[in-house]
């Protein structure tokens, strides 16, 4: 009897050579019917996300070699505009990895003038004929499709008040409005990005959600509000010290012409206030190492913090890079769990070419030396470090 894994095997191999024998066809010059053929290999991967463990990513592979056929049978052989609208919106709402939500610009010339307002006019009523949003997450059976091809729709259309209307159900958390407001910028539209900046304060604080502040000032910034851009960055980056916090206070304090004296004060009140984590992030984003690694010595920075310090400390001091993780190997040698072992051996490994790069082998062959005489007993830690030549 076939193990779960050998069938999927098995069903991996069917779905590569019908794909092969389809592709042959579109080469060999005899593409009908081939669109057809292709959408029923797309139909049939569908029901195989529920039959197989797509785990090592078999699934995935799979559908992104179909589409790829798809498209090529498609433009071998092209349906009538109308039909391949309704094979285009069939595809997008079954397709369980969302492929086919984001496809509109790969067909769209294909599609003409006729095939794109049918497949429009699908996703729209669709999209008017859900109910209203319950909670904070929008997770209305049926509403991403529709949601989604109409925001692909109207991006690629430059249609701002398409995409108005198909985010609707996206502004009831404040990434939803984030996401607007950046989308109005890209389509060169700041007025309409900022009406939605607007908005988005007007419902949700500054600082409510990170993403909404840095888009609410950029756009701001961008659209000649630079007063006002500054004390919204100014205002989040206190609610919630980030780096891209600092990058929008920077840029708007830049824009508004703010003297490098006071911006530089706002920077030493978040070292000596905002989270120790944070301050590291933000002093190692600007480029600051020697005054990230002295916050962290001074305010006791956590772990993450410090391997952050490390791998930015590392390409000019590698001995110091090096301090960081002995410190962690004696605190992993602490543990005995397999995981344990492992991420002895990772910093081992590691450290052998931050020692090479101090020009400090003999520092590091001592340092193994030690670790398994210390831990002579622990016979499955030492296999693995035999299994890595250590």
């Amino acid at each position: 009897m076939p193990t779960r894994r050998s069938a999927a095997v098995a069903y991996e191999r069917r779905i590569e050579q019908r794909l092969a024998a389809i592709s042959d066809r579109i080469r060999s010059g005899d593409p009908t019917g081939t669109v057809t053929d292709t959408t029923r290999v797309l139909t049939d991967l569908n029901t195989a996300v529920q039959r197989y463990d797509s785990s090592n990513g078999f699934l995935n592979r799979l559908f992104d070699s179909a589409r790829a056929v798809h498209g090529r049978a498609v433009a071998a052989d092209p349906p009538r505009p109308k039909r391949l609208a309704e094979v285009l919106w069939r595809l997008a709402q079954m397709d369980p990895l969302d492929g086919f939500v984001q496809a509109y610009p790969d067909y769209a010339e294909h599609l003409g003038e006729e095939g794109r307002a049918h497949y429009r006019a699908l996703a729209r009523a669709a999209f008017d004929a859900l109910p209203p949003p319950a909670g904070r997450w929008d997770h209305t059976p049926g509403a991403f499709a529709p949601t989604a091809v109409l925001q692909a729709i109207a991006q690629h259309d430059r249609d701002v008040e398409l995409l108005e209307h198909a985010s609707c159900r996206d502004l009831v958390h404040p990434y939803g409005y984030a996401r607007l407001i950046q989308r109005c910028q890209a389509m060169g539209r700041p007025d309409r990005a900022v009406r939605w900046v607007r908005q988005g304060l007007d419902a949700f604080a500054v600082g409510a959600d990170p993403r909404l502040s840095v888009a609410a000032a950029e756009a701001l910034r961008e659209a000649g509000e630079v007063d006002e851009a500054l004390d919204i960055a100014r205002t989040h980056l206190r609610a919630a010290p980030t780096p891209a916090g600092w990058r929008a206070f920077a840029a708007a304090a830049e824009a508004a012409g703010l003297p490098a004296p006071l911006r530089d004060a706002v920077l030493d009140e978040l070292v000596a206030d905002a989270p120790v984590d944070q301050v590291v992030a933000i002093l190692l984003d600007i480029g600051e190492v020697e005054r990230a690694w002295d916050v962290a010595e001074q305010r006791g920075a956590d772990r993450r913090s410090w391997s952050w310090l490390a791998e930015a400390i590392a390409p000019f001091d590698p001995a110091r890079a090096a301090q960081v993780h002995h410190r962690e190997l004696e605190e992993t040698l602490r543990m005995t769990s397999k995981a344990a072992y492992n991420r002895v051996v990772g910093l081992l490994l590691h450290l052998r070419d931050l020692h090479e790069a101090a020009d400090d082998l003999d520092g590091y062959h001592r340092l193994v030396e030690r670790v398994r005489t210390d831990h002579h007993r622990r016979i499955a830690m030492l296999r693995r470090m035999d299994d890595a030549g250590l």
